[in-house]
Parts: C-alpha cells; sequence; structure tokens
C-alpha cells in the first residue's frame, strides 16, 4: 500500500542511491552535442600543447608532425566524447537522485517484476493498483539495458513518488529491504488480463482531444507568446554573460597592448552592450507580435513526455500518444519546451491550421 516515506528512508535512499534505476533520468534529457563540443576542445588544446612540446624543446616542425598531429586530434575526439558522455550522465544522474530524495513529500509502495522484454524494457506491477475495472496495470519501464534482467521477473522492488507523474524505481538491498513487503500476491495471468501502458499519466489523459473554442484558441495562443518570450529571456541571459565576458577580455588585450587606461575603455563596451540589449529588446517585441500573429491553433490533445534528444543538431521531443485505442511512441520539433521536462509529465499538442504542431506544458486553460 502506497504511503509516505519517512525521513530515515529518504537517508536510506540517497545512502542507497546507486540502487535508482537510471531509466527515467536517462530519458529525461539526452543531448549528444555538449560531450561532443568539449571533447574537440579539448582535443584542440592537447594537440597545440604537444605540438608546441615538439617544437620547442625537440625542435621538431615539419609537415609530417603536423599532419601527424592532426590525425591525432581527430582521434582522441572520440574516445573522450564517450568518456565525457559517461562523466556527465554519472553526475547528473546522482544530482538528480540526490533531488529527488531531498523532497518533502515522497511516497512509497512496493512492485512486481512480471516481464523483461527487451534489453531496454521491463514490466512491472504495482501493489494495491488496479484500473476501474479491477484489471492489473502493467507499467512497462525504459529502463538501461542489463538494468534488470530475465532472471529478475519475480523480484521485489521499490517504487517513489515525488508527485503524481513523477516516479523512481529502487532496487532491494539488504538495507533497503525492510521498506517494502517481501511478497505480493501477483495473478498467473497478469500480461494476459492487464492493462499494458508505459506510464501511469497514459491512463488518465484524454485520448481523442477536442477541437478549440474561440476562448480556447485566444488562451492557447497567449501561453504560447508567454512560453516563446521565457526561451528568449533565457538565451538573453546566456548571451549577455558570453558577450561580458568576451568584452571584458578584449578590454584587458587592449589595456595591455596599446597601454590605454582600462577604465577608459570598459565604458565604451558598456555602452556598445547597452546598445545590443536594447536592439534585442526590440527584436523580441517584434517576435512577440508576430508569435501572436502565427498562433492559430485549432485543435488540442493530451500526450505524455517520453525524452528530449538531440538529432542532426535539432531538438526533439518524444511523447507518447494514443492513436486508435493503442498508445505510439511519436517525435515532434521541441520547439521552446525546456529539456528539464520530466518523464511522464503531461504536455499539451496544439494543432496548428496550417504549420504543423507545437508542444506546451500542461497548465489550467485561463
Amino acid at each position: 500500500m502506497k504511503r509516505l516515506c519517512s525521513k530515515e528512508e529518504k537517508r536510506l535512499l540517497y545512502k542507497n542511491r546507486k540502487q535508482m534505476l537510471k531509466g527515467i533520468f536517462q530519458t529525461a534529457s539526452d543531448s549528444k552535442s555538449a560531450p561532443l563540443i568539449m571533447s574537440v576542445v579539448i582535443s584542440v588544446i592537447l594537440t597545440i600543447a604537444l605540438l608546441s612540446v615538439f617544437e620547442e624543446r625537440i625542435g621538431i616542425n615539419n609537415e609530417g608532425i603536423e599532419l601527424g598531429m592532426k590525425l591525432f586530434m581527430i582521434a582522441l575526439i572520440f574516445p573522450l566524447k564517450i568518456a565525457i558522455s559517461r562523466m556527465m550522465y554519472v553526475f547528473w544522474a546522482n544530482k538528480l537522485a540526490k533531488k529527488y530524495t531531498k523532497q518533502k513529500n515522497i511516497m512509497i509502495n512496493g512492485v512486481t517484476i512480471v516481464a523483461v522484454d527487451t534489453s531496454d524494457r521491463f514490466s512491472y506491477i504495482e501493489d494495491d493498483v488496479l484500473n476501474e475495472d479491477g484489471r492489473p496495470i502493467v507499467i512497462d519501464y525504459p529502463s538501461c539495458a542489463y538494468d534488470i534482467m530475465p532472471e529478475d521477473i519475480g523480484k521485489r522492488m521499490i517504487i517513489l513518488y515525488s508527485s503524481d507523474t513523477d516516479f523512481q524505481l529502487v532496487k532491494l538491498n539488504d538495507e533497503l529491504r525492510g521498506m517494502i513487503s517481501n511478497y505480493a500476491l501477483v495473478p498467473t495471468d497478469v500480461l494476459e488480463r492487464g492493462i499494458r501502458v508505459p506510464h501511469p499519466s497514459v491512463l488518465k489523459i484524454d485520448k481523442n482531444g477536442h477541437s478549440l473554442s474561440d476562448e480556447e484558441k485566444e488562451s492557447f495562443a497567449n501561453r504560447y507568446v508567454k512560453m516563446v518570450q521565457r526561451a528568449a529571456l533565457q538565451k538573453a541571459k546566456i548571451y549577455s554573460i558570453i558577450i561580458i565576458v568576451c568584452m571584458i577580455i578584449i578590454s584587458v588585450v587592449i589595456s595591455i597592448n596599446e597601454e590605454y587606461p582600462l577604465w577608459k575603455i570598459l565604458p565604451f563596451g558598456m555602452a556598445c552592450f547597452a546598445g545590443l540589449a536594447v536592439f534585442y529588446w526590440l527584436l523580441t517585441l517584434i517576435k512577440r507580435v508576430n508569435s501572436k500573429r502565427k498562433a492559430k491553433f485549432i485543435y488540442a490533445k493530451e500526450v505524455v513526455f517520453h525524452s528530449y534528444i538531440i538529432h542532426n543538431k535539432v531538438a526533439i521531443i518524444k511523447v507518447y500518444e494514443w492513436n486508435r485505442g493503442n498508445v505510439m511512441l511519436y517525435e515532434y520539433p521541441a520547439g521552446n519546451v525546456s529539456a528539464k521536462t520530466t518523464y511522464g509529465s503531461v504536455l499539451l499538442k496544439l494543432t496548428h491550421c496550417k504549420e504543423g504542431v507545437v508542444l506546451l506544458s500542461q497548465e489550467p486553460v485561463e
């Protein structure tokens, strides 16, 4: 039976955070661009450093050495990318596990593994959770390869809830075993009788969607404009930091090389920054008007977030969606949906009259 997790249990869960499955954390955001960029930068720096050593200490400087170093740089990128990806993955998984177990109202329950179909998915049922018709609900969980093996069928695990849509599975060990009962009754025909879905939220969303009323069209258009503005503001913050850092570096270099006082250079740089800020603000106002003019949505449907990925430098969101009585996995342009959106979050898929679909976070329509 689902119950509130105590402080001592949360302490034990964080201590044993390696027992948490990485499936949900893995699918929350999987960007390949950052590790690639970092590996390229590091390989270039290492190659330049080694080339300098050859030239200064050994005195070798010819085309053959330079060609060899360039090939070395290219070959170094791939192992670096693998290593950086792994380190980033471990870092973010640990960070999310810590954040998860530090929340106040975490609920806990037991689950039983009932099937292991593929290397990246297994199925479980939760204790005392049935649908309205009394049928068991079988959840197909997106696990990492080798998290769960076929020999684990029948084993018990812990499920943690921080909200109705956000949950995490934890494998048992000696310290965690006493948190749930060791045994739960599982029907022999659970896979035949049970309703199989990838996430509990899939059972709660509207399967068919609906055409928008005039009032809803106006409300969703306003929400879309606000979403675009929030995304623009986040980009502006990043650009501002980059521009300020570059301006300071350039000002220091000019001051050193030209022997010109730094206090006279910085005001000119800040004036340029202010001009760029005003220009960006004007562009934002124009974009707001243009976004409102283009936000002509005619149809809305609820979908469930699966993952956020970068493919060929394009942000893509995968979602679970009902189609003719079946749950299917679809891909849509991410647009301005945050990469921090968690697995299982309910999104609104808005169909534009001419330009495809737009995904919005689920919020009450004002």
